[in-house]
């Protein structure tokens, strides 16, 4: 199963990979895996960044929320299409399209997980997911608000 999330933006799961057929017809140029590694096969359909974590126990994820979001804005940036997957597409990938949602469009935990999940429906996010995308916000809410503060200091020395 494959949901266009945004324009370019595509959310799926393994099996989207091996659908030929179904990847070419989004015009997927660039893949973002977060799981175990895939086959030389499946990498040669497009360009590959694949974040290795244990899919069993998906310790700390958050780490990665930030590098990957700058991948995934780089390449629509560039007018590119990209697919981000997981094993299931049911747990992690929908965690970092969330995140890049927070990240980019200025949303809440609960708005970004509500319109991925309008889009995508069959999201599966457990506990350990759910408390690192809400410690994401809280880490993008300040982010804002510093460059919100530091906006209204340069205001002050315009003349």
């Amino acid at each position: 199963m494959i949901s266009e999330i945004s324009k370019g933006l595509f959310l799926g799961n393994h099996e989207t990979i091996r659908d030929r057929k179904l990847f070419d017809s989004h015009k997927i140029t660039h893949v973002l895996y977060i799981g175990n590694e895939t086959t030389e096969a499946e990498k040669s359909r497009a360009i590959w960044k694949t974040i290795r974590v244990n899919t069993d126990c998906c310790l700390s994820i958050s780490k990665y929320f930030s590098p990957c979001n700058e991948y995934i804005k780089s390449v629509l940036k560039s007018n590119k299409n990209i697919l981000v997957c997981c094993e299931s597409g049911e747990c992690l990938a929908p965690a970092f399209i969330i995140a890049y949602i927070m990240s980019y469009k200025s949303s809440t935990f609960a708005q970004a997980f509500e319109f991925v999940k309008n889009k995508h429906p069959c999201i599966k996010q457990s506990p350990e997911i759910i408390s690192q995308l809400r410690e994401y916000q809280n880490f993008v809410l300040s982010r804002q608000k510093r460059k919100f503060q530091d906006i209204e200091i340069k205001k002050c020395f315009i003349f």
